[in-house]
């Protein structure tokens, strides 16, 4: 009882402090007497967070960017050193600039080792804190306990939410997630006291550290903005103040946009990332903005990734006629009910840099896109259903069954997720035919030992693009290492004829030349590799190889 009652003095102590003056009734957000009730919510959501995703930590890297981005990341393997930090904080990686990202993941490897369960217990503890965050920051921000309490746990157990945690390489989600929600903490505490200088600096660097975890926070002081309308109210007597102090936001986010689109435009593999025209992004990105809403009412199919597709009109049109009926609804009733708008417009804002609409991000959406840009939706889910009679009355009730069923699915769900052939397995079943998918799969076949499984997934992935690089790549390796060297030379050849400074073509066919005594071939392949990636020691010590061999031969 003891460490009870410190809790409860602590949590009022907390609520003391940061209650915002004016807009709010002038009751304690958590009283007292009601602090139970806020600490046994608290470990509600803990617990549901667990049941869904604590299976996990038994679960394996998957062979899709967890392997570039992790377990054969150079600087992640090396740990935490001057030079490993110097470069995660200056290099920028395919498309993403994520130096807190790969911090975090040296630090895993440092503490814990290279053992998959560390890296997925990280990301298991990020998304609860974020879960009891953004349950602190509902209920301070508009004094609705209960409400709070039901979008802060949908948000920690929708099946939409399962690719964000349990994949790995998604720690950006997870942790830039963390940052936002501590940001908007921030903002509440600034608001208290509007011109310090001390506070703004707290929701700068937070909101600093969020772009260095994910690039996808730049639309964060639109929410903030969003914040000022409702149900702060700010803009009614401090209009200039608020939009000025939003502008070193702004600028930062207008930094880090440039830094994005300036990256490289490879998406974790070698295949630089073709960009279709800009009327299929558009559109893609309006089908997609539907498509989400229907999948967290129904989230049925789920599967990763989504490949690009052929848009038809009578989709487009469909897609387009929801949102602007839904935009339309609540724009007219914004008066009476401006927290369902509120919700709205933080979905479709922050949605907006993984849209699709500016840069193809390799798939045509993606379940971890959802992840932040889904409270606005269960904002105006749960905010709009309270004005309902009928729910009002059954509210309780019907929130524990919703609770039940999604954290049911959600917990079968995530299970897909265990390794790779039990992720693209389900993948295929549920998007059809993807390439991304075929390749992962076939690879997954190769590594367990199984080359015709392998082969007949990257044949399948000719089939939907003859000219598809990676199924071309893999092919010629299983060719090379079952020592069908012509048939492996004639399919890296074909990669080379697409990508010419493709790493591992080169190193491989390099590597294919030496074996059968081509030496000078092989030099030269071997040669083009370390153009691309001079620190490869493999690729060194294969020209070592083949140099030492060639001088023997020429003394003889």
């Amino acid at each position: 009882m003891k460490i009870f009652d410190a809790l409860v003095k602590w949590d009022s102590a907390l609520t003391e402090a940061v209650r915002l003056p004016g807009h709010f009734p002038e009751k304690k957000i958590f009283p007292v007497k009601f602090s139970r009730r806020a600490v046994g919510t608290c470990i509600a959501l803990v617990l549901l967070v667990w049941f869904v995703f604590g299976q996990t930590l038994s679960f394996e890297f998957i062979n899709c960017d967890d392997d570039i981005f992790v377990y054969q990341n150079p600087l992640v393997l090396q740990g935490f050193h001057v030079d490993t930090v110097l470069q995660a904080v200056t290099n920028i990686h395919n498309t993403f600039y994520y130096p807190l990202t790969l911090l975090s993941f040296m630090a895993d490897a440092e503490i814990y080792g290279m053992h998959p369960s560390s890296f997925h217990l990280t990301n298991v503890l990020l998304h609860t804190l974020s879960v009891l965050l953004l349950f602190s920051f509902l209920v301070r921000l508009t004094a609705s306990f209960w409400m709070s309490a039901l979008v802060a746990a949908l948000f920690a157990i929708h099946p939409l939410q399962v690719e964000a945690v349990a994949w790995v390489t998604a720690r950006k989600d997870v942790l830039s997630g963390l940052l936002f929600m501590l940001t908007l903490h921030a903002y509440l505490f600034y608001v208290r006291k509007p011109g310090s200088l001390m506070r703004y600096s707290a929701v700068f660097f937070l909101f600093f550290g969020g772009l260095m975890a994910k690039l996808m926070l730049v639309t964060t002081p639109a929410v903030l903005l969003l914040l000022d309308w409702w149900p702060l109210k700010r803009f009614e007597s401090c209009r200039w103040r608020v939009l000025l102090e939003k502008v070193p936001l702004f600028v930062l986010s207008i930094i880090f946009s440039v830094i994005s689109f300036f990256a490289t435009s490879s998406i974790g593999s070698e295949t630089p990332v073709v960009q279709p025209s800009c009327w299929w992004r558009t559109g893609n990105a309006v089908v997609s903005y539907a498509v989400y809403i229907r999948q967290i009412f129904l989230p049925v199919g789920l599967g990763m990734p989504y490949p690009k597709y052929d848009l038809n009109g009578g989709m487009l049109l469909a897609s387009l006629a929801v949102l602007l009926i839904i935009s339309g609804g609540l724009i007219y009733f914004r008066k009476k009910s401006p927290g369902l708008l509120f919700g709205w417009l933080w979905y479709l804002g922050m949605l907006l840099p993984v849209s699709g609409l500016i840069r193809f991000l390799g798939v045509a959406r993606a379940d971890r896109f959802v992840y932040l840009p889904g409270i606005g939706l269960f904002i105006l889910i749960v905010w709009g259903a309270s004005r309902l009679h009928v729910l009002r009355k059954y509210g309780k009730a019907g929130a524990c069954v919703i609770l039940a069923v999604a954290a049911l699915t959600a917990h079968f769900q995530a299970r897909h997720w265990r390794n790779d052939l039990t992720l693209w397995t389900r993948s295929l079943k549920v998007t059809g035919q993807s390439a991304i998918a075929y390749i992962n799969l076939g690879v997954a076949f190769a590594k367990a030992n199984e080359p015709e499984s392998a082969e007949a997934c990257f044949q399948r992935t000719l089939q939907l693009d003859p000219n598809d690089q990676e199924a071309l790549y893999n092919l010629g390796l299983l060719r090379v290492l079952s020592s069908r060297m012509i048939e492996g030379e004639s399919y890296l050849l074909r990669v080379l004829a697409l990508n010419p400074d493709r790493f591992d073509a080169n190193k491989t066919l390099g590597a294919a030349y030496i074996m059968q005594g081509k030496l000078e071939a092989g030099i030269e392949y071997t040669l083009k590799a370390l153009q691309v990636r001079p620190e490869d020691a493999d690729a060194r010590k294969n020209i070592e190889t083949a140099k030492e061999i060639l001088s023997k031969e020429q003394r003889r």
